[in-house]
């Protein structure tokens, strides 16, 4: 039950722990089709337009998965064969669904919206790094960078970013070195 007074809370008083994801197979980023996965969720649907124009004017075929209208076993199929993703998405506090496909070994080129609320930084990608791809913040930034992003498509490894970062077992270490620190 929470009371209707106000309820202050220290950052010393909590702690980050992503929840862990993983796919047990060896995915490889070898013989995939040359199709773009689009992941689309909560974004203003104007980006989507833009970006399927800008695809569609490459002549890059892609398969569009919008949150909540999908299977995820479509989407992880998707994400295991198809070349790379463009990720749509509003700020999230860790995306499941972004690590899973993460997890297929696919890159990601992200066109961000990120935010700072209440002095907290949110992006949709708060569990990413170079390995996994390209972060833009805007669409000239998306525009410009897309070239870059193929060219580089073979160097990236997301699956080890989430084997490393955010596997069951490291969600499992997390959670014990937390656990030690307050002498549980």
């Amino acid at each position: 039950i929470i009371s209707k007074q106000n309820i202050t809370i220290s950052e010393e008083d909590f702690c980050v722990i992503p929840t862990g994801v993983t796919n047990r197979k060896k995915v490889t980023f070898k013989n995939r089709n040359k199709k773009c996965l689009i992941y689309y969720k909560n974004r203003d649907e104007n980006d989507l337009e833009r970006v399927v124009e800008f695809l569609d004017n490459k002549n890059i075929t892609y398969d569009l998965f919008e949150y909540g209208k999908y299977s995820n076993n479509k989407l992880l199929d998707a994400a295991k064969n198809n070349k790379f993703c463009i990720l749509l998405n509003s700020p999230e506090s860790q995306g499941i669904a972004v690590q899973e496909m993460l997890s297929m070994n696919i890159p990601m080129y992200v066109w961000d919206l990120p935010s700072n609320e209440s002095n907290y930084f949110a992006s949709s990608t708060p569990y990413f790094d170079e390995s996994c791809g390209i972060v833009t913040n805007s669409y000239e930034e998306f525009l410009k960078s897309f070239e870059t992003f193929i060219d580089q498509l073979p160097l990236y490894k997301p699956r080890e970013f989430i084997l490393d970062k955010l596997s069951y077992e490291r969600f499992i270490d997390n959670l014990q070195y937390q656990f030690d620190e307050i002498n549980l």
